[in-house]
Order: C-alpha cells, then structure tokens, then sequence
C-alpha cells in the first residue's frame, strides 16, 4: 500500500479529531520564539478540547469564516480572488504563530538511541537525542553556546549520559544545564546553558514546539545542574493536549503502516498533492491506477475554522469518503465501510515545514478491520518492503512538483491570489483553493512568508533527475529498516563476491 494508492477512492475526512490530553513536565513555561523568518503573529486560538474535531469547531465558535452550508470551488475561488487588498492590523493579528506549534520530527524507530540526530524546522536547526538516564527524548537548538557549532556532530557521553559538544567537549545535560568545561570555566551561568524545546512522544512520534523553554531559574541555583530538569524550569507542566494524534490507533481493531520521506519541494505544495484528489489516476497510471478510470469528482468544503477545514466526497457509492486538515501539519482522509464491508481505511499525512523549498512528509495509513485475518496479514509485512512500494508511487510526483516552484513564482505567486495564478475550475480542486484560502487568512501565506521571487532565490538551484530520485538521501539513511536490510543486503552481496572469487 502507498500514501496515494487509495487517494481516489477515499476522498474526504470529516470524522472528530480528538486531542490526546496529556503534558510533559519541563517547567514553567514562558515563550521565548527562536528568531522567526518573518513578522511576529499571535498564537493559534482553536478549541482544541477532547472530542472537538475542526467541523465541530466551525460550528460552535464565533471565530470562524464558514459560511451558511458546504462550500464550492467556484465559491472558494471568488473568496481567493477577493484577497487583493492588504491585510488589516486585526488580520496580522490573527496570523497563526507557525513557532507555536507542534511538529512531529521522526518516528521514534527510526531515531538513534546513542547517537544526537540533525533536523532542521522552519529553517531552525535541531539536534535530537536521548538521555540514557530518564529514557526521554531531548530537542536543542543545534548549537554549542560556546562557539555555536552543531552540538549535533558531537556524541552522548556513554559515561555522563550527557551531550557532548565536538568541538571542546563542552556537556549538556537533559535540561541543557551546562555540567562540563574540560578547559576551564564556570559551567552554571545562563549563557553556558544551551537552548531547550518542548518536545513529546505521541503514538511512536516525536513531537517539538520550536519555541523555547524559558528558564525559571538560574543554572547558578543549587540543584539546577546535574539534569535536574523540574529544579531548573520550575516544575510547571508543558500543555501537550494540541498534538493531533490518530484516536483509532488506540483501538485493538487497528493497525498502521509507517513511512517518511524528505522532499525538494515547499511544504504547501505537498499538501496540495496530497489533497488533489483528480490527480492520482494520471500522475500515477501504470502503477496504482489508470487514465481511463478517472472519475469526475463533486468535492465540497463542509466546515472552516483558523484552524483547518473539513470535506467530503458527494459520492459515496464505495463508502464515505471524508477528508480533514487540523493546522499546520495535519490531513486526513478517511474512507469508512465499517457497517457493509468491516473496514476503515485512514490515510494521514504530518506534512512537516523544514526550509523554503524542503519539507518532510510523515504518513501512517491506519487500517481498521473486524476481522483479525486481515489485521494479522498487515502485520507481517516487513517495513522495509512496505517502504519499497511506497516510495515507487512517491517517486511519480517528486520530479514535475520541484520544478513547480520556479513557474509557479513567474506566474505571479505571492503577489497576487492563487486563483489568479491557478486555473482551478473543477470540483475536484476544492480542497487546494481551500488550503490556500487557510494559508492566506490565518497563515501569513506560509510557514515561510509568500512563495515570491525571494523565496525562490532560497531554494537555489533545481535539482537534476538523478538527485530528485535518490531514495538513499531521502529516505534510507533516516530508516533504521531500510537502512538496516540495504546492510545485509551488501553483506550477502560482498559476502558472494568473495565466494565466487574462492570458487574461480
């Protein structure tokens, strides 16, 4: 199974997305931004309460800019066209603070246990790591306060449990209190402390708030050294209750098959494609459908809030097919056949905003059955060869959506209204007009600011076919599956070069 290999049938999510509610116990916590790559905005304010799901969220609240009804494309089109004048000081004001937010970085499998692994979020560098001693996953910004090297290259002390910086041994420990100067110095002030994010396990992923922890004490205080994370932060908890997660996965009835995958494209633009439902059929013939099966397709916005809207798929002659997307990384589509055939299948995609022009996607297709057989199948199958036929679909799309970018800023993106920039006339647009319609009103055009002739200076030059292709870059090296088989795999390879060589 693949990311798009249910896509044109299951159109649409609109069931409730409950919020696990739940904390992490890092201290009083004050934001304090990481430096933002555009103007200051104010957080996202959406019920985020148990059992609320965006659909329900347009309805109760006052904040909201659905109108009467579902919405259409011509009707979401006439919205985007009206965009032309600049926006009110009340509108900047409403502007979602892209900082403020939760985003999954990896799933947990995948990350080293002994090692610190680099991610870069919202052009932010980041080093993630685990603290041998509490078993918790830490996030830092990826700099020594010393002379701001990556504290990435460096390595977890076996001895200390403690991250080392690689360039004078600097260590830090898991509340980033500075507890060792081999040339000298004094180790508890706030400067030698290295900046900490709020960061949370949910459901096998690792998820950070880039803004940082504000210290609620100084490192000079006693018992604020030695990862003594409550001393240092004051013991207040971190509200952890607005993480999306997949509430299905809690269920006995469900299983899930997961795969990630970096690409050279901007973060919109892969939810556009995983929103766009008419281009599966055409982008993807020969592999998981064919041109003569493309269906029309009558898509409808059926709720919108600042934070995300709801939609769904008028023909539901092969169940209902519902689709959903929760700001800024969410989407899910859903196709429920749980009363006639005893399944439900979840296509959710965490698209993850790492640079102008790059962006990380997290899918978990969740499966839920009835029946066991089905469930036991799945489970069998190993991650790796589940990856392989995963990333053959991926590959379709990844060459055309790079080279987007550039005729897409030449057509006048980022000065004037997608609608103006797109010509997108048909149902089955509806969901891209409405992303966009989001991005515009409560996102400041972008995690990046508008996608203009400055932003694509940022991205550099176009990659060639061969570097658009590379899995290993993309995916294996950040697999521990693939990349533990791709091992063997060259073991048994030099392993029978050497035996033939013996034999001849």
């Amino acid at each position: 199974m693949s990311v798009l290999a249910h896509i044109h049938r299951c159109v649409p999510v609109g069931t409730d997305r409950r919020f696990q509610t739940s904390s992490v116990r890092y201290g009083r916590f004050a934001s304090k931004r990481a430096p933002a790559p555009r103007r200051s905005q104010a957080p996202l304010a959406v019920p985020r309460r148990s059992g609320v799901s965006c659909h329900d969220a347009a309805i109760s609240t006052t904040v909201t800019t659905e109108t009467d009804g579902c919405l259409t494309t011509d009707e979401l089109t006439e919205e985007l066209d009206a965009m032309t004048k600049p926006a009110s000081s009340q509108e900047l004001e409403e502007h979602m603070d892209w900082f403020n937010q939760w985003y999954p970085v990896a799933f947990v499998d995948d990350l080293p246990t002994d090692a610190p692994y680099a991610f870069t979020l919202l052009e932010q560098p980041l080093v993630v790591w685990k603290d041998p001693k509490s078993k918790q996953w830490r996030v830092f910004r990826d700099s020594c306060p010393h002379r701001l090297v990556p504290l990435s290259e460096g390595r977890v002390d076996p001895t200390t449990g403690n991250l080392e910086c690689p360039y004078h041994g600097w260590q830090f420990d898991q509340a980033g209190a500075c507890t060792a100067m081999p040339e000298g110095g004094n180790c508890a002030t706030m400067k030698a402390c290295a900046t900490v994010y709020p960061a949370a396990v949910k459901q096998g992923m690792l998820f950070v708030k880039p803004t940082a922890l504000e210290r609620a004490r100084d490192c000079t205080l006693e018992g604020a050294a030695g990862g003594d994370v409550d001393a240092l932060y004051a013991g207040v908890e971190v509200d952890t209750s607005d993480i999306p997660i997949v509430p299905e996965l809690e269920e006995p009835e469900t299983i899930t098959m997961d795969v990630a995958r970096d690409f050279p494209y901007d973060y919109a633009l892969l939810l556009e494609n995983l929103l766009d439902v008419g281009h599966v059929h055409f982008t993807h013939h020969g592999t998981i459908s064919k041109r003569q099966l493309a269906p029309v397709i009558e898509l409808e916005v059926t709720g919108r809030t600042k934070g995300g809207f709801t939609g769904r798929n008028r023909d539901e002659s092969k169940g209902a097919r519902r689709s959903e997307f929760i700001a800024p990384t969410y989407m899910q589509h859903t196709i429920d056949n749980w009363d006639n055939l005893g399944r439900v299948l979840m296509i959710v995609v965490y698209a993850v905003p790492v640079a102008p022009g790059r962006c990380r996607l997290l899918n978990r297709q969740v499966f839920k059955f009835k029946a066991a057989m089905p469930r036991a199948i799945i489970s069998r199958v190993p991650k790796w060869m589940f990856h392989v036929s995963n990333n053959v679909i991926l590959d379709d799309d990844v060459i055309f959506l790079h080279r987007q970018q550039g005729e897409f800023v030449a057509q006048g993106a980022g000065l004037k209204p997608v609608s103006q920039v797109y010509h997108m006339p048909t149902s089955s647009d509806a969901f891209v007009v409405a992303l966009h319609s989001w991005l515009n009103r409560w996102g400041g055009g972008g995690p990046f600011g508008a996608i203009d002739a400055s932003w694509l200076q940022k991205i550099g030059p176009q990659l060639t076919q061969d570097e658009l292709l590379d899995r290993y870059e993309t995916h294996t090296k950040h697999c521990r599956s693939c990349r533990t088989h791709l091992q063997r795999l060259q073991a048994a390879q030099a392993a029978a070069a050497v035996v033939g060589m013996v034999a001849a």
